[in-house]
């Protein structure tokens, strides 16, 4: 898992994929593209969508076997947890969504504000969507998929 700023996004450019994300997240606006799914490139695309935080308990452990998640908060914040998945017991992988369910404990939790985001790989089990306080926030959001 990785962390940071858009200012930071330079030292993230693994290869092309990782170029064309964020590429797209720096030049498009955001704030207008309609929520759902969006193709970027035959490996790379996004879904926008908008939500209010949860309390933990009330959503669920993912992680994916065939994309990276590169989560990006366009406003608002909020928490995240996170476990490697070798932490967490698998409860059911549908392939088709790429979703892999999981149960267990945290080992820690992220806080994303504006302009921030996350990179999580298939090694990296995350909650998204946690209250960053004691009440529920929106999150406007971004994430952007990236084919392995």
């Amino acid at each position: 898992m990785i962390t940071s700023n858009m200012k930071n996004y330079e030292r993230y450019l693994f290869n092309d994929d990782f170029s064309d994300a964020f590429n797209y997240l720096i030049n498009e606006d955001l704030i207008n593209i309609p929520h759902g799914k969006h193709q970027v490139t035959d490996n790379v695309h996004i879904i926008r969508s908008s939500y209010n935080t949860l309390k933990q308990g009330e959503t669920f452990w993912e992680a994916h076997e065939q994309y990276i998640d590169l989560q990006f908060i366009i406003k608002g914040e909020e928490r995240i947890a996170y476990a490697p998945i070798c932490h967490l017991t698998e409860v059911v992988y549908n392939q088709e969504n790429d979703l892999k369910v999981l149960k267990g404990k945290v080992s820690s939790f992220i806080h994303l504000i504006e302009n921030d985001f996350a990179i999580f790989f298939p090694e990296d089990a995350h909650m998204p969507g946690l209250n960053s306080s004691d009440y529920s926030k929106e999150v406007d959001k971004i994430v952007v998929k990236i084919k392995i």
